[in-house]
């Protein structure tokens, strides 16, 4: 190999890590289907979510914040500002019977348009005060029938990170998705078991703020969230800068020993 074609091979090869370097960051995201993997780490629950001055309680399981965005904080400290798209945001308590497919008790985050007015398709923003690497939660529709929840990821500096989606089908049994009671509300299917889905990501790239959409297509009715599992410590995934070096590593050696080869034997 001339002088002269090692030096084109080096400015070929720097050209590659630095497009690489430069192209937007994509993160691993692994979606999780069960909140036992967030064992032992932080909690985000909507107990006391929102100022009391902007929230109109209609019982005790029924309350309206008046403000499309709203704090809170984990028990560990971690500042959670809360956002959509609508007017505001309903607080509410899974009832023993009705409502969606949630654990009797759970309190319930719902983007909303006012007292009962879950007639939106709006999303939730959720940001963190310093980023986390794991999120989950259980999602349902206000509507009975099929939907597809998703949870898009993104780091303030590199923007988008990726989307974990899943599919589920709500119904009126408030049983945590454990066995089909599907009522009067529709006919039983046994493909679409009632679901209060549990969807969630580990990321190997830190994320700052979160959306979670809900799709019911021919459906303009909202959706909920139960509490959301959060983990602030990384996950150890393969990075792309780890695969960059990795790749960079082999292409070298195999040059290396294509070099070797070439060499006359003394």
């Amino acid at each position: 190999m001339t002088a002269r074609i090692k030096i084109a091979s080096l400015a070929l090869l720097a050209l590659f890590v630095i497009s690489v370097a430069a192209a937007p960051a994509r993160a691993d995201l692994i979606r999780l289907e069960s909140r036992i993997a967030f064992s032992g780490q932080d909690l985000v629950t909507w107990e006391s979510l929102g100022d009391p001055n902007g929230i109109h309680t209609y019982s005790d399981t029924y309350a309206f914040i008046y403000s499309p965005a709203t704090t809170t904080s984990t028990p560990s400290g971690l500042g959670v500002t809360i956002s959509t798209t609508s007017l505001g945001f309903m607080r509410t308590v899974q009832p023993s019977n009705g409502g969606t497919n949630f654990t009797p008790g759970d309190i319930l985050l719902w983007p909303a348009t006012g007292y009962d007015g879950y007639h939106t398709t709006a999303p939730i923003t959720i940001s963190f005060a310093s980023p986390v690497y794991a999120i989950g939660t259980q999602i349902a529709s206000d509507d009975f029938l099929g939907f597809t929840a998703s949870i898009a990821a993104y780091n303030n500096s590199s923007g988008y990170l990726g989307t974990v989606s899943r599919n589920g089908y709500s119904t009126p049994g408030p049983n945590n998705s454990t066995n089909p009671n599907l009522g009067s509300y529709v006919p039983y299917n046994p493909d679409y078991p009632e679901y209060a889905i549990f969807l969630g990501f580990s990321s190997d790239l830190p994320v700052d703020y979160i959306i979670i959409s809900c799709d019911r297509p021919g459906s303009t009715q909202s959706f909920a969230i139960n509490q959301l599992s959060v983990a602030t410590t990384p996950v150890p995934l393969p990075g792309g800068l780890l695969l960059l070096a990795a790749g960079c590593g082999r292409l070298l050696a195999h040059r290396a020993r294509q070099q070797r080869r070439r060499q006359p034997s003394s």
